[in-house]
């Protein structure tokens, strides 16, 4: 098993904690012939893949290998998610000053 990896990413001017472990389960990558990782995202506010700032997420090692790396997939991931509606809205209000 692979040990745990911590980072930090500044994603739009959000700080992002991140855990990631390659190799969650010892018997996956025997059993399914490939290696099931864990990302554990956490924010202090809303991100647009998330509304609550944390994400717990169980993956194939190949689907973050696609992207190149677990920084890489949270990025495309996040970059892509921001693109909704609903994400452009939140942040629109989140920079727009209010006077009530």
């Amino acid at each position: 098993m692979k040990a745990e990896q911590i980072y930090t990413l500044n994603w739009q001017g959000i700080i992002i904690n991140i855990s990631f472990k390659p190799d969650y389960f010892n018997s996956t990558k025997k059993i399914l012939g490939t290696a099931i990782s864990h990302l554990k995202i956490k924010a202090l506010e809303p991100l647009p893949i998330t509304s609550i700032g944390f994400k717990s997420l169980f993956l194939s090692i190949g689907e973050i290998e696609e992207e190149g790396d677990a920084i890489s997939y949270i990025q495309n991931w996040l970059d892509a998610s921001a693109k909704s509606e609903a994400w452009k809205q939140y942040h629109k209000a989140k920079i727009q000053l209010s006077l009530f």
